[in-house]
């Protein structure tokens, strides 16, 4: 099987970006409040994929939360999840 076909677990990045705003949309295209948070996200990516990617160390977590990572779920180099 091609690499490119099988399902990926991945760290947010710049390189999915496009995939990632179209997948947003699409679950989020009834919810007009969620579309503001979309907005957003379609206006400064970088500093959300950097704010993902932060949540995950410890020093960054703010008090009475625990650090989390977020990955996206790719296939055929689109998230699909």
């Amino acid at each position: 099987m091609n690499n490119d076909t099988q399902l990926k677990l991945v760290l947010p990045t710049n390189t999915h970006k496009n995939s990632f705003l179209d997948y947003m949309k699409e679950l989020l295209s009834n919810d007009k409040i969620q579309n503001d948070y979309l907005y957003k996200i379609t206006q400064d990516f970088d500093s959300f994929v950097n704010f993902q990617i932060a949540q995950a160390k410890e020093e960054s977590v703010t008090i009475g939360d625990v650090s989390k990572t977020q990955y996206w779920l790719v296939k055929d180099n689109e998230v699909i999840g």
